[in-house]
């Protein structure tokens, strides 16, 4: 029966060779001996290569058979549909044919199918499917292998849409492919200059810096003179405490601090006299640098002009050289 289905008609093409014939024989019985095995894949090779040889539904039926039990469904409803074609087109495989039908309705039912569903507005989308474009018409079934598969669409005016779905046998699904329009640009803001009046009415200039800098002076300075006015305050109480030790070691008072009792007191009372003429010292200049930071507020506020008042300068002429006059309020 095998040698008569490789033998049946079914290409157009020119009719092969003797040395040829035997070959597609040899790699047809090699065939069959795999698929006793189960080795579909060699069995799919060695068919594939007798096929390239001559067409014939036999070779076709098996290498479906193969395929279906690789699990590639697509591939097998294409060879099953192919060994159809050659039987109404006159070849002769009675056996083929009483197992083509059943065969090819099972695997039907096997294979997934996916629709894609474009838009109604949008025009000239091309469709991909795992990197292989979609010729059929939009909204037309695709069949398609179980697994996992990558959508893309494209259309001019629209953004490009990607997605990745998961179909399983006998899956039959449809796909909304949302091609949306990109989003308008939005217009570039006219950068104005400052009116005149928003400069006049800001109120804050150069004086103005003067002033926040000058104040930030003063309590810089005050914030020293307090801080270190607390620190001789300190100072005082360990000289106090220090000297209240000795005393009470010295006895009479004419030990001083030449005992052993008396030496650590008396090193109290040098660190303890020292950190007070510095917490003095470093006071002083903290209040000194606060008053003087007052003052230049002061005539900066009084003398310097604020940033609306208009100061005007002219020159006049007279009989001994010419007179430079400057108004405004200083």
């Amino acid at each position: 029966m095998a040698l008569s289905l490789l033998l049946a008609a079914g290409s157009a093409a020119a009719d092969p060779s003797a040395n040829e014939l035997a070959t597609a024989r040899r790699l047809f019985q090699e065939a069959t001996a795999l698929e006793q095995r189960s080795d579909w894949r060699g069995a799919s090779s060695k068919l594939d290569a007798a096929l390239a040889i001559k067409q014939t539904p036999g070779l076709h039926f098996h290498r479906a058979h193969c395929a279906e039990q690789l699990g590639e469904l697509v591939l097998a409803a294409r060879h099953y549909g192919r060994a159809e074609e050659l039987i109404r087109a006159g070849a002769a495989a009675p056996d083929v044919e009483e197992l083509l039908t059943a065969a090819r309705a099972r695997v039907l039912s096997r294979v997934p199918r996916l629709t894609l569903a474009l838009p109604s507005d949008v025009r000239g989308a091309t469709l991909e499917i795992d990197g292989n474009p979609v010729n059929d018409a939009p909204g037309t079934p695709v069949i398609l292998d179980p697994g996992r598969h990558r959508i893309v669409a494209r259309a001019p005016g629209r953004r490009d849409f990607e997605m990745e779905i998961t179909l399983i046998e006998g899956q039959t699904q449809t796909l909304e492919v949302l091609l949306a329009r990109p989003p308008e640009p939005e217009p570039t803001p006219v950068l104005a200059g400052p009116s005149k009046t928003a400069i006049e009415g800001s109120g804050f200039g150069t004086r103005e810096l003067v002033l926040v800098a000058e104040a930030t002076f003063v309590v810089a300075g005050l914030g020293a003179g307090v801080g270190f006015s607390i620190a001789r305050g300190s100072a005082s109480n360990r000289i106090d405490q220090a000297q209240s030790t000795i005393d009470a070691n010295s006895g009479d008072g004419s030990t001083g601090c030449s005992t052993t009792a008396t030496q650590a007191a008396c090193a109290e009372l040098d660190d303890a006299i020292a950190d007070h003429e510095q917490a003095a010292r470093f006071a002083t200049i903290g209040f000194v640098a606060a008053g003087v930071g007052a003052v230049a507020g002061v005539f900066t506020w009084a003398l310097w002009p604020s940033d609306d008042v208009t100061t005007t300068a002219s020159v006049a002429p007279n009989p001994g050289g010419a007179t430079l006059l400057v108004r405004g309020v200083f």
